[in-house]
């Protein structure tokens, strides 16, 4: 995280949010592999592994916005795709972020760049990597896939990092770095090294927290705003 000093960072609340959101599912509609390339580069590769997902596999598209961060497309690179024979399809670049290729397509791989975006607001919305650190969104970072009746559609991620990095997520943990994600729009992981990690209690809820870097609080008042920030949660939706 930055290490800019500041009150009440925003990123603070949106740690929070992630315990309210993340879903899950038994089953895996696709594989993917995130390999880490350079300090702000990820290799993904991945594959179908059930049908599932309803939208013609010519067309792919990656998210171009999210909230005021645009352009999003132009951070992605080197698509390839390939047949369920492992062949390679031909593809066209119609703009940023969206392809169409010759034939149906079963596994890709593309490359992705992550570089934190100007505004650091932005940082607590889209996925990036800076100074081996990170925050890895996969409503971002995976192309844009839609399940039958509007379902979420789930996949099995597995990590290659640096050494003595660690991947810190609530979602459901399969092998090292391998992990069942039951809605990938909601899926968040946190990557790097020099997160410093506690468990926190809030009423009868046990919360996992991590925080990096320099603050003008100390890391015991941040584990109690985030305390209270869920207990508000709490009140407004109902027991988690």
């Amino acid at each position: 995280m930055s290490t800019t000093r500041q009150k009440f960072p925003r990123w603070l609340i949106f740690c929070v949010e992630i315990l309210l959101l993340v879903a899950a599912c038994s089953a895996q509609d696709i594989e993917a592999v995130v390999k880490f390339v350079s300090p702000v580069l990820m290799r993904v590769k991945g594959k179908f592994l059930q049908s599932n997902i309803i939208q013609s596999n010519k067309n792919w598209a990656f998210a171009r916005s999210i909230g005021n961060v645009e352009n999003l497309g132009a951070r992605v690179s080197d698509l390839n795709l390939t047949d369920k024979k492992g062949q390679p399809i031909a593809i066209k670049k119609l703009i940023d972020g969206e392809y169409l290729a010759d034939s149906e397509a079963n596994a890709w791989s593309y490359q992705i760049n992550l570089n934190p975006p100007r505004d650091e607001t932005a940082a607590a919305h889209i996925s990036w990597l800076k100074d081996e650190q990170g925050i890895l969104m996969f409503g971002d970072l995976l192309p844009q896939f839609v399940g039958k009746d509007n379902q979420p559609i789930s996949a099995r991620i597995k990590f290659e990092l640096p050494k003595d990095w660690k991947i810190l997520t609530s979602e459901k943990s399969l092998a090292e770095n391998s992990f069942r994600v039951g809605n990938i729009e909601k899926a968040v992981f946190l990557i790097g090294k020099n997160w410093r990690e506690k468990e926190i209690l809030s009423e009868s809820h046990k919360l996992n927290f991590a925080i990096s870097g320099e603050w003008n609080f100390t890391d015991a008042e941040a584990h109690k705003i985030a305390s209270d920030i869920f207990a508000e949660y709490r009140k407004l939706f109902g027991e988690i």
